[in-house]
């Protein structure tokens, strides 16, 4: 039964982690020093308490608990300065030379190759910089041309650039996720550089080393079939989901087997035990149960190396791990104790881990099957074997989506409907996959029955992507257009907590708490509701190559759209889509080329000469300019009393500075203009807001 008092580790958890978050927001590592001498100062406090605890103990016990809770929060402070990634300060804008390891495919895109790489060297000028970050690589590259490797040592030339976010509002900090992961630029090759090939591969013997991408490359290589049944392949035994197409990310998702794509504590979980039977021999050799669970350990923590140490592979190994010492040393622990053990474990060596949607979606999902399946099991009683073996999966799949819902619908806007039905289906496939697969390896090593084992991995693939397919085809798999604020994500996860209790505790103290934690919930439901239905907005977004101007009046949304070229307004209907969404809002979709007027049901759009519009309704009003806009319209300029001027897709003979703007009147520079032209105000007024560096532009009522 689950009981917080068998898991003393969470008096430990929490503070750190709390103290962990706070070190990893603050960015003065300088004062680590001052953070060490509060620590040694509590600990010597702590010490004389607990001798002082022998003598008084009522009185001394409380003081120790608040200095044992400051120690580690304290604690969890430094550290997460300490871990904290670091700006490297790279030259940006200039002409630079990299080298680093690639670590991935490079993807095609419209008008380059894209890939991440570790670099290890920058020279600017006569400047050499020796660090160790990750980049993201735009490439230009003939077609014909060799492309990078995962595993390759290559060196470029090109510029750098600061990785910033679009500033749009309901878009992920992309930039904040970037930085966790501590790549912190882009590099965009020169072309002019690139066609004289100065690109080129470092093939020195010294750059030749084993590694994660080198071992993920030798296994992939064994196999052979289709493109789908490979990259399937790679992502569910080698952690590799980088050949995954749109298409089969799409088909996963909506059938509610994303899950099944990323290596886990159910692929863990299924390598142990094909480990632990076909080991058995150990034992009856040895006549030791030791030699063989630290030998699944040690082949465990090398799968996590190769699979590149993501949250949910060490959060599986360390747990085996801790229950296999502990099964030696003959001492039984509580689950729920040993998961919060590998949480402060990984949390100790990253803090940046607990803001990790992987790492969050992990432990939910641990905690909820803990905790919840044992009572969701005991309310139905079956008794034949594959009966109770459905039943128990559909029960930890329960748990697990319970546990983990509001995350769902807060990172990712959507439920799948048929997630059970997806469980019961591929489960059985992926057992038996993985299960092959770790049988295989011995064999494809020494090349025998390299061709069964081959067929059989493809054939399980080829059957597993058709039945994704199969369930995400089935109407309505998908229930799209949920929505969360983090005030209403951490209100529900309290509740799904104490509801857990209450299941387990039955004590009335708890059923009080939860209800009153349900009527917050719908409090502030209603409240956000509410606040939606009577405030409004002016925005324009940031993308390059296209103007987006939104007006909202309580759930009324006008949205007017200029773009470049067709892949703008791609974006532009994502973020549309994603962010306003038409389940959510009643959203209408101008164009600004067509030259009519557009009465919005919140706005209005005039054309008032060949490339201008006013724009606007009764709280804001301007003009927007386009690249069409001719030099003779200047009386449009000169009668213009609005509250902001948009330029739109660069028009580079208007002489918008010889006047001084109106006083409320702001210049907006979006991202239809490019950085040659921005560049022209970056030292003027502050009436002045360019999207590329402010991000979007922001009116609120």
């Amino acid at each position: 039964m689950f009981d917080l008092r068998k898991a003393p580790v969470a008096r430990v958890l929490i503070p750190f982690a709390a103290g962990s978050m706070m070190g990893y927001q603050y960015v003065h590592s300088e004062q680590v020093r001052d953070v060490v001498l509060v620590c040694l100062l509590l600990w010597i406090i702590l010490v004389v308490l607990f001798f002082l605890i022998k003598k008084k103990a009522g009185y001394f016990i409380g003081m120790f608990s608040v200095a044992a809770f400051l120690l580690f929060l304290t604690a969890g402070f430094g550290t997460g300065m300490v871990t904290t990634p670091e700006d490297p300060g790279l030259p940006l804008g200039e002409p630079v030379m990299i080298r680093g390891e690639v670590l991935e495919e490079p993807q095609s895109r419209k008008r380059n190759w894209l890939f991440e790489m570790r670099l290890c060297m920058v020279v600017s000028g006569d400047s050499a910089y020796a660090v160790n970050t990750l980049l993201k690589v735009y490439l230009d590259m003939p077609a014909d041309s060799i492309l990078p490797a995962p595993g390759e040592t290559w060196q470029f030339y090109g510029q750098l650039a600061a990785i910033r976010n679009s500033g749009n509002p309901g878009q992920p900090d992309y930039e904040a996720i970037m930085h966790r992961k501590n790549c912190w630029y882009r590099f965009f090759t020169n072309d002019q550089l690139a066609a004289r090939s100065f690109n080129f591969r470092v093939d020195d013997q010294v750059h030749r080393k084993i590694s994660a991408i080198s071992i993920k490359k030798v296994v992939s290589e064994q196999w052979e079939g289709g493109p789908k049944e490979i990259s399937l392949l790679k992502a569910v035994c080698l952690g590799d989901r980088s050949g995954l197409t749109d298409d089969m990310r799409q088909a996963y998702s909506s059938a509610g087997g994303m899950h099944l794509l990323a290596v886990s504590g159910l692929h863990v979980g299924l390598i142990w035990w094909v480990l632990h039977h076909s080991l058995s021999w150990m034992v009856r050799l040895l006549r030791r149960e030791i030699y063989r669970a630290l030998t699944i350990i040690a082949l465990l923590w090398f799968y996590a190396f190769v699979t590149g140490f993501s949250s949910s592979v060490c959060r599986s190994v360390t747990m085996f791990t801790l229950f296999s010492a502990a099964r030696m040393l003959d001492q039984r622990t509580h689950p729920v104790n040993g998961i919060l053990v590998s949480a402060f474990l990984l949390i100790l060596l990253n803090p940046g881990r607990l803001l990790d949607v992987g790492f969050q979606l992990s432990y939910a999902a641990i905690l909820g099957i803990v905790t919840l399946f044992p009572f969701l099991r005991r309310m139905l009683k079956v008794k034949n074997r594959i009966l109770k073996w459905a039943w128990e999966a559909t029960v930890v799949s329960i748990a697990a989506q319970i546990s983990t819902a509001p995350l769902v619908v807060y990172y990712f806007h959507q439920i799948p409907a048929y997630s059970l039905i997806t469980n019961l289906v591929a489960i059985p496939m992926l057992s038996c996959m993985i299960a092959l697969f770790v049988f295989s390896i011995p064999f494809m090593a020494t090349g025998v029955f390299t061709d069964l084992f081959n067929w059989l991995l493809v054939k399980l693939a080829s059957l597993m992507n058709q039945s994704m397919e199969m369930v995400a085809s089935i109407p309505g798999s998908v229930i799209d257009h949920l929505y969360l604020d983090i005030t209403s994500l951490c209100l529900i996860m309290i509740m799904i907590f104490l509801g857990i209790v209450v299941l387990n505790e039955r004590t009335t103290f708890y059923r009080y708490i939860l209800l009153f934690m349900v009527c917050s919930v719908l409090g502030w439901t209603s409240w956000k509701r509410y606040a939606s239905y009577h405030t409004s907005e002016f925005i324009v977004a940031h993308f390059n190559g296209g103007s987006l101007v939104t007006f909202r009046e309580g759930l009324c949304v006008d949205h007017y759209l200029w773009y470049r070229d067709p892949q703008s307004v791609i974006y532009m209907d994502q973020y549309i889509e994603s962010v306003w969404g038409n389940g959510r809002y009643d959203c209408r979709k101008y164009d600004l080329s067509d030259v009519q007027l557009h009465q919005g049901s919140v706005s209005v759009c005039r054309p008032v000469d060949r490339g201008a519009w006013m724009l606007g309704n009764n709280r804001i009003h301007g003009l927007v300019i386009s690249d069409s806009f001719g030099p003779d319209h200047e009386r449009i300029l000169a009668g213009n009393t609005g509250d902001f001027i948009l330029l739109s897709g660069e028009p580079r003979n208007l002489r918008i500075l010889d006047n001084p703007l109106p006083a409320n009147c702001h210049l907006i520079v979006d991202g239809s203009n490019r950085g040659w032209y921005t560049r022209r105000f970056e030292t003027l007024t502050d009436q002045i807001h360019i999207t590329r560096q402010h991000g979007a532009y922001l009116k609120r009522w």
